[in-house]
């Protein structure tokens, strides 16, 4: 669960598409440092920045 909201906020600040997960120089980068690791797909990535979002916007208001 950490690591899918660190790809989140990685997508959300770097105004990164979702689909950026699923480039194949990431895709090895991350099977090189943790080979076997199952990378959320765009759209849990599109999820996971909504649920952040709201439970973010909740606090500020």
């Amino acid at each position: 669960a950490a690591y899918c909201a660190i790809i989140a906020m990685w997508c959300a600040v770097s105004r990164r598409p979702f689909n950026s997960v699923m480039d194949p120089h990431y895709l090895a980068e991350v099977e090189l440092l943790r080979p076997g690791t199952i990378l959320p797909s765009p759209c849990i990535v599109s999820h996971d920045i909504q649920a952040i979002y709201a439970i973010i916007s909740s606090k500020i208001k």
